[in-house]
């Protein structure tokens, strides 16, 4: 017998009679799941029994005739009836103490081998489990506290039953402040997840685990075996306990959904939340059933934390020292109400309070807030009180993020202003933000205080230094207008000017002046404006800053307008670019020296390479370890079609990312100097050595080319095919002769995929435009490439014909390889003041 156990084929082909045996016995109830017969817990209840059937089998084929010797059990997922599609199956063999008999060794041995999928059962007798649990194995002493009789004897059962139940009376306070640490322990890397994009549903903020824990805390110290016993022992209303249960149902009906659609995997990955969104709600439209599924996950981690708080407080050996202050009493760096709520301007004055001396609200403040919400109506909303006092918190010297995020958290800031209800918890699908709209403003607003109070370095943007010049009137229309700025963008491309107008309906509620409310109503519209200059203009460029110069027409708006494009920027990535901040700050310059002047600034001289010999060609291919990218800088006499050529020699294996173009005249020649990054097409890393120096050789071989080319020979090649974008966003052809004082810009915003700066290249090489530069900027799916374009005699194109023949070329180039669907072009589509 023992030699079989041991042999390999046999083992092997056990185990696939097992799994097809598992696999057959579960489908039927996934089935009926996915039919919609019963959710989550009707499904994890259904093959519980599976689990234990297969169990159970497994027992009575190797150990029979032990039954009064061997107890066993299911803990964890099992223990609770909760098997999900893919669970671990966890069980637990109690035997006497002592020494075995030795045919009960060979049958457990046997056992062991008859379940090759699973974890290997744990064999314990009652006294080894209580040393495991005495010596704080804190998972020994959880994965217990889900136990139930599977097979065997009842004695044993029994036995270790009354000997937990005794432990836990006598150790409970230790478990709990151990449970409670260890959920400190993880709150920071947990609070970062409420708005994660891609959440994990058992383990993350809000999952399936808080909800546990509550309820392994209430068996040890009360013996609670239902989130409804909690509500005798701790704050929880009975509306709160039963949403703690249906939150509980829906997050395993989610998880039971992610298991059949990819197994074992609890996070919530985007590629699944439609699928999944149709599956339970296909009348819901899957952006509000995420909404509706971040709203819930966050409201269970809000009473987790008032149960978990209201737990550690219970079990205090000590009372804290108190002291009352405004009407409020704050003991161990919390505050919280004197007596009872009279006045509901207390609930803002309570959060301002706090806020000014670094503390936190009281579990009892935050319930006694959310009982009284009712009383926050018209009459609160528009009175000056309110108001001054929310003003007050906004434009405070600290913590003005995370002030707004806690109001936000229990309701009260969407109860003050409404129109956050509906950017409440509201995804932005796409892959350049990777928050909700509502915490990129709060991570606006934290910035905003990083930028004035942290002191200066020597590297910092122009907006920290800016950002400490500003008065108290200034103060107040930038934190509003960062608030703001994005509060409609959840309807759409044109959000910026939908959020100036309802900033004019909101500000003069905040009492702020009409001239205020006009200056927050432009920065809203206007938030984009520096950013996309920077990025898709040539600053050099005198059109760039006259055109720049005209829109923003005074230096404090320039002020503002910096300071708030760091903000937004840094909410997103935390940190400025280094080159950007440059390209503003040097448009900065431009613009101060044009508004008090009235001239414009000739163009600053390129940064050449320190390489770079005039009249020679310089070309240089470096590997940045840090982006995982190959830069390369070149500096060759121009000529038409020079840039075609080198991106479709550097698309045959390059996935070009960032270009820059420039040209420039030296000793009577224009000179081009072309910087772009790239990555191998096939593994997304950086070429080696010898890659890189193949890399220049093909450039080498693409610039020696002397004299125009024909019509004909400029036909680009063909291109690589590009697949439709899974995000949706305004796809467009536009162009100016307005923004540049030498050239046509053309700016095209299409997928950004691999081949598309080849693709839109080849359409003005087919076009037989010259290209005198390049900017391009990239937002995760989305690319804007604008080119800078002439004729063949150097000149702006003002032909209308000609300008339509080359919108409709690219725009068919585009929809050739899968960028575009349609975009309209007609004679009319010339945008004279693009942003």
């Amino acid at each position: 017998m023992g030699s079989e156990i041991y042999d390999a084929k046999a083992y092997m082909a056990r185990m696939k009679a097992q799994q097809k045996y598992l696999s057959e016995e579960r489908q039927p109830h996934i089935n009926s799941f996915l039919e919609g017969t019963f959710d989550g817990p009707g499904l994890t209840r259904e093959l519980s029994r599976v689990a234990d059937a297969y169990v159970i089998e497994a027992l009575e084929g190797n150990l029979a005739g032990f039954e009064d010797q061997v107890s066993v059990l299911a803990l964890g997922a099992n223990g609770r009836d909760e098997t999900c599609i893919h669970s671990d199956l966890d069980i637990l063999l109690l035997v006497p103490p002592g020494a075995l008999d030795p045919k009960l060794e060979q049958a457990l041995e046997n056992l062991f081998y008859a379940l090759p999928e699973r974890d290997i059962p744990l064999i314990r007798s009652v006294d080894q489990c209580l040393n495991k649990v005495e010596r704080k194995h804190h998972e020994v002493h959880t994965s217990l506290l889900d136990r139930r009789h599977l097979w065997g004897s009842t004695k044993l059962f029994e036995q270790l039953d009354e000997t937990v139940n005794a432990f836990n009376k006598n150790n409970a306070e230790d478990y709990v402040l151990e449970r409670l640490a260890y959920r400190r322990k993880t709150q920071e890397q947990k609070d970062k997840q409420f708005h994660n994009l891609e959440p994990d549903i058992k383990g993350g903020s809000g999952g399936l685990r808080e909800i546990q824990s509550l309820l392994w805390i209430g068996k040890v110290l009360h013996g609670c075996e239902t989130l409804s016993d909690l509500t005798e022992h701790v704050p929880l209303t009975k509306e709160d306990s039963g949403y703690l249960q249906k939150s509980y149902e829906y997050l395993l009906t989610v998880r039971c959904h992610l298991h059949d659609l990819d197994e074992k995997k609890d996070r919530f990955l985007s590629k699944y939340q439609k699928d999944t969104a149709q599956r339970m709600a296909p009348t819901i439209n899957p952006d509000k059933f995420m909404q509706d599924h971040f709203k819930t996950t966050r409201n269970v981690g809000l009473i987790a934390d008032l149960i978990s708080a209201a737990f550690e407080e219970k079990i205090q050996k000590t009372s804290p020292k108190e002291e009352k202050d405004s009407g409020f009493i704050i003991a161990e760096n919390k505050i919280r109400f004197d007596g009872e709520l009279k006045d509901p301007l207390n609930m803002l004055n309570i959060y301002h309070f706090a806020q000014g001396r670094d503390l936190k609200l009281h579990h009892s403040a935050i319930q006694t807030i959310r009982k009284k919400l009712n009383l926050v109506d018209e009459a609160f909303r528009t009175s000056l009180e309110a108001n001054t006092i929310f003003m007050q918190i906004l434009t405070h010297k600290k913590n003005g993020g995370q002030t707004l995020r806690e109001m936000q958290k229990i309701g009260l800031l969407q109860k003050f202003l409404p129109p956050f209800e509906e950017i409440d918890s509201w995804r932005q699908f796409n892959l350049y933000h990777t928050n909700m709209i509502d915490e990129h403003l709060f991570q606006c607003i934290e910035k905003l205080d990083e930028l004035k109070n942290r002191p200066i370095e020597p590297d910092d943007p122009l907006a920290y230094s800016l950002s400490k010049t500003l008065s108290e009137q200034e103060r107040r229309v930038l934190n509003t207008a960062t608030l703001l700025h994005d509060i409609c963008k959840r309807q759409g491309d044109n959000h910026s000017e939908l959020g100036a107008k309802l900033a004019q309906e909101i500000c003069p509620r905040l009492r702020l002046s009409i001239e205020e409310t006009n200056e927050v109503a432009w920065l809203i519209a206007n938030h984009v404006l520096l950013r996309h200059k920077v990025s898709r203009r040539d600053v050099e460029d005198t059109g760039t800053t006259e055109t720049f110069s005209q829109k923003v027409s005074t230096i404090s708006r320039i002020n503002l307008l910096t300071i708030l494009t760091a903000a937004d920027t840094m909410g997103i990535k935390d940190k400025e670019d280094p080159l950007r901040c440059q390209l503003i700050k040097a448009l900065y310059g431009k613009t101060k020296h044009y508004f008090g002047t009235g001239k414009l600034q000739e163009p600053s001289k390129l940064d050449l390479p320190e390489g770079y010999k005039a009249g020679k060609t310089y070309i240089d291919v470096t590997t940045n370890e840090d982006a995982q990218v190959n830069e390369i800088t070149i500096v060759a006499p121009d000529r038409p079609g020079l840039f075609n050529d080198l991106v479709n020699i550097l698309s045959e294996e390059c996935n070009i990312m960032d270009v820059t173009v420039d040209t420039f005249k030296k000793d009577g020649k224009t000179i081009a100097f072309d910087r772009m990054t790239v990555h191998k097409n096939s593994s997304r890393h950086p070429f080696s050595e010898a890659g890189a120096k193949r890399l220049k050789k093909k450039i080498e071989d693409a610039l020696n080319f002397v004299g125009p080319k024909k019509a004909e020979e400029r036909k680009s090649k063909n291109l690589n095919i590009i697949t439709h974008s899974p995000f949706s966003f305004t796809q467009a052809v536009k162009y100016s002769n307005e923004e540049s004082s030498l050239c046509t810009i053309f700016e095209i915003t299409s997928i950004n995929k691999p081949g598309i700066l080849k693709s839109l290249t080849g359409a003005f090489n087919d076009s037989e435009v010259d290209i005198r530069g390049v900017r391009s900027a990239y937002h995760g799916e989305k690319a804007i490439n604008a080119f800078y374009i002439c004729d063949n005699k150097g000149q702006k194109i003002t032909d209308k014909k000609k300008l339509y023949n080359i919108t409709n070329i690219i725009t068919q180039n585009l929809k050739k390889h899968g960028s575009v669907k349609d975009i309209p072009v007609n004679m009319d589509t010339e945008i004279t003041h693009m942003p």
